[in-house]
């Protein structure tokens, strides 16, 4: 528990404010967005976007990192 507590922590201090602030304009969501809120839009648009279905392979990857960010921030 305490190697994760610490891992978070890094996390969080190496994801920049900026980084933040691009992954919720990029999935469209306010800076206070609860976690649930960020899943359920990520999987939204991941749906949407993804290559399978025929979306943009690069807005994908962008969605997909987008909700990594967002993810390790709140971790």
């Amino acid at each position: 528990e305490e190697v994760q507590a610490l891992l978070e922590g890094v996390w969080q201090e190496y994801i920049s404010g900026d980084e933040q602030d691009k992954a919720y304009r990029v999935l469209g969501l306010e800076v206070d967005a609860s976690l649930q809120m960020i899943r359920k839009t990520y999987r939204k648009l991941a749906g949407q976007y993804h290559p399978d279905k025929g979306g943009d392979p690069m807005q994908f990857m962008e969605i997909r990192q987008a909700y990594e960010i967002l993810r390790k921030a709140r971790a």
